[in-house]
């Protein structure tokens, strides 16, 4: 039996991997946070060697899709820059040979760093590298509004979701009153199913 790790990535942005492997079982694949618009997909596959075959194989997405919606009304003009930035148990690594291996991503951009016009654009979509994952993981943000040079407002975004997963966050990004403030987490699976999460 053989075993053949597959992937492809739609984007300008490059995956990492080990720099040396000692065995088979320490393969990773990664994407730092801060490339956010990067496509990865994947697959393990396996074949015998026993005559010439043909073979469909579907690779999977590696990551999900994570929006923040906003709903103000208020003039957004103030606001110049987002960043996100995902702490370090919320960053994953595809360890496809070895499921229970720990890869620690020391040493990664772990923050995305967003600018436009947002009473244009009221929102933000980047991607999260998460690997191929049976069960739902948790994913975490911490959330920096900015102007010119001034930290305006921050606060964190909590769920739990599994690749290939369309999530996204609704709420006010720079509230006339922020102990009123909250934001409602929508797990809009079109993909594949739906959640909704509610937090203050």
């Amino acid at each position: 039996m053989y075993y053949t790790v597959m992937l492809h990535n739609q984007g300008d942005d490059k995956l990492l991997f080990p720099t040396s492997l000692k065995d088979k079982t320490e393969l990773y694949a990664t994407i730092p946070f801060n490339q956010r618009v990067t496509q990865p997909f994947g697959v393990l596959d396996s074949f015998e060697v026993k005559e010439p075959t043909k073979k469909t194989i579907t690779l999977s997405r590696l990551y999900s899709l994570i929006t923040l919606d906003f709903t103000d009304l208020r003039d957004l003009s103030i606001v110049k820059t987002i960043k996100i930035k995902p702490p370090a148990h919320s960053l994953y690594a595809w360890t496809p040979l070895n499921p229970s291996y720990d890869q620690k991503l020391s040493g990664i951009k772990n923050e995305a760093i967003i600018s436009h016009d947002f009473n244009v654009h009221p929102e933000v979509t980047f991607s999260h590298f998460l690997g191929l994952q049976e069960n739902e993981v948790p994913v975490e943000y911490v959330v920096e509004i900015w102007d010119e040079s001034k930290l305006l407002r921050s606060f964190q975004l909590k769920s739990a979701i599994k690749n290939d997963v369309k999530l996204k966050f609704i709420g006010e990004l720079y509230p006339l009153d922020n102990s009123n403030s909250h934001y409602e987490v929508m797990l809009d699976k079109n993909w594949k199913g739906a959640k909704i999460v509610e937090f203050k």
